[in-house]
């Protein structure tokens, strides 16, 4: 019995792929989201919390 090699932590999906199907447009909503949040973390947040501490007293 001869059995491919594969390695550890490897995933086979059903459409033959290494990568998991699409799902749509909810998981696209929902990373467009995502994006949103992190830009508001890394760029207007901090931007207003130094304008606070340098012009707010």
């Amino acid at each position: 019995m001869d059995v491919p090699f594969l390695p550890v932590g490897t995933v086979t999906y059903p459409n033959g792929l290494s990568s998991p199907p699409a799902l749509g447009p909810l998981f696209m909503e929902a990373n467009m989201g995502r994006g949103i949040l992190l830009w508001l973390l890394g760029v207007p947040i901090p931007i207003i919390i130094l304008l606070w501490l340098f012009f707010g007293r």
